[in-house]
């Protein structure tokens, strides 16, 4: 795991600090999955960002517009991260404080990753 991800993984681990150890265990390689996800997205934003959704391409003599491949995996990885995001939801205990709920969207939902 790079240092980038390693820094999402504990800032997600210490949001789970009061779920059973059993659970958490088990859903361990789930969370260092969602860190993971959770800096390629945004990765991919900013290339998004910086080439914009359609770029020019050329290829040969060739000469066009495609869509830029980074928002292909954008997409398909921000679909996985919210079904992941979802399992890990389930997690948090029903009695878990309002507060610290909040806090876990706010993180995921914030892009707070660039505050890594």
């Amino acid at each position: 795991m790079d240092k980038e991800t390693q820094k999402v993984y504990e800032k997600y681990r210490k949001m789970f600090s009061g779920v059973d150890k059993i659970k958490f265990k088990v859903n361990d390689d789930l969370l260092k999955n969602i860190a993971f996800m959770t800096i390629t997205l945004y990765k991919l934003q900013n290339e998004i960002d910086e080439k914009g959704v359609i770029e020019k391409f050329e290829q040969g003599k060739q000469k066009f517009l495609r869509e830029n491949p980074a928002l292909k995996s954008y997409n398909s990885t921000i679909k996985n991260y919210t079904s992941a995001i979802k399992q890990l939801n389930e997690l948090i205990p029903e009695n878990t404080p309002k507060q610290a709920g909040e806090e876990l969207l706010k993180f995921i939902a914030g892009g707070n990753i660039k505050n890594k």
